[in-house]
Formats: C-alpha cells, sequence, structure tokens
C-alpha cells in the first residue's frame, strides 16, 4: 500500500495523477500548508525538508519501503516501477527528461499562484513579473502542442507534469484561449477519467 502526502498546490497535485493512471490503491493525507503542518515534528521526520509531496511505498521498488520526495521524482518512480506513462526508447527518455526539468527549472505560473493565494500581503510587482515569466513559459509549451498531441508523442507523465500547473493557473482567470494548442490539450487530459479522480479526490482550493 502507497501513502501520498500532499496539498492542492501544482506540485502537489502531480503524484495523484499518476496513482490513478496507474489504477494503484493509496491513501492519501492532506498536509494543510496553510495551517503550517508541513512543519511538523511527524511530518518532518518523514520529510526533512518540510515540503509535499511525500510518496511513502511500503512496497518499494527494491524490495524495501522507500520514501520518495519532489514531485518530478515521484512521477519517475512510479513510471519506471509500473513500465507504464513514460517514453522508454533512448531517443524519446531523453526528451522526457527535458520537459521535466523544463517544468521542475521554471516556476513561474506555479509562483503567481503561490503569491496570489498563499501570501497575505501581495506585491503586485513580483506577481507581474511572475506573471510575464509565466506567458514566457506557456508559450514554449505552446509551440511544443502546435506540433504534438501530447508533449512527448505520446500521452506520459510529461503531460501529468505540467496539467497541474495549467489547471490551477485558470485560477487567476487566465484565458488560455490565446493559447489553442494548450488549450486543446488540457481538454483532452481533463476528460480522461482517472485524471477527474485525482482532481476530485484534492479539490483546488
Amino acid at each position: 500500500m502507497m501513502k501520498i502526502y500532499t496539498y492542492p498546490t501544482p506540485n502537489g497535485i502531480k503524484p495523484l495523477l499518476a496513482l490513478e493512471e496507474l489504477g494503484l490503491s493509496y491513501n492519501l493525507e492532506r498536509i494543510d500548508l496553510l495551517k503550517g503542518e508541513q512543519f511538523e515534528i511527524e511530518y518532518k521526520k518523514i520529510n526533512p525538508h518540510c515540503k509535499i509531496p511525500t510518496l511513502y511505498d511500503q512496497d518499494g521498488l527494491y524490495g524495501e519501503e522507500m520514501i520518495i520526495t519532489e514531485s518530478s521524482a515521484i512521477l519517475l518512480y512510479l513510471a519506471k516501477k509500473y513500465g507504464q506513462f513514460f517514453p522508454f526508447n533512448k531517443k524519446t527518455e531523453i526528451k522526457a527528461y527535458q520537459w521535466l526539468f523544463f517544468q521542475a527549472a521554471n516556476p513561474a505560473p506555479n509562483r503567481v499562484y503561490y503569491f496570489k493565494y498563499f501570501v497575505k500581503e501581495r506585491n503586485q510587482q513580483i506577481i507581474d513579473h511572475y506573471f510575464q515569466e509565466a506567458r514566457r513559459f506557456f508559450a514554449v509549451l505552446e509551440e511544443q502542442l502546435y506540433q504534438n498531441e501530447f508533449v512527448c508523442d505520446e500521452y506520459s507523465i510529461v503531460d501529468m507534469s505540467l496539467y497541474p500547473t495549467v489547471a490551477t493557473f485558470q485560477k487567476i482567470d487566465f484565458d488560455f484561449q490565446e493559447f489553442p494548442s494548450i488549450y486543446s490539450w488540457f481538454n483532452v487530459i481533463s476528460n480522461r477519467p482517472a485524471i477527474q479522480q485525482a482532481m476530485n479526490n484534492i479539490k483546488i482550493s
């Protein structure tokens, strides 16, 4: 049995998508970031970095229990353990790593969400800065999806890593119709039953 410790942030949602797509049984423990539950002693024992998400796998990949932190690492772990949703040929594997790192290394869209919903004293200058960086992020993704149905040719954990960023960014009333390829891709993924179940389980607050 697996247990996921998380909260409805873009990174916190990512592992849930994979767990549901793989049809796995898991327990979900919501770590309320607004209440500071990530800093409680019991959780710090599991994840000393005091961040979400964290995955506990009782029956780990190497025959022993494992704790995995960092959302992209969790996605890779699940894909490799179960041999699904990852392009395992050499050419597309490198491409998949590239896009996973692209998402992880460009936090601007998630920063906009953070500063608008998690910071009490808003600094509009900071929000505007990250908003412009987010537009650059989405422009790159738009170009990739203009040529491909999914980010890496076939549906994979790469799409799962990027989907929550778009889902949460919509909460700030951003009109993705100006990025038609992203808009179409997002709607296709949103109609997948596993995605709907995952989003219902966590619920974006």
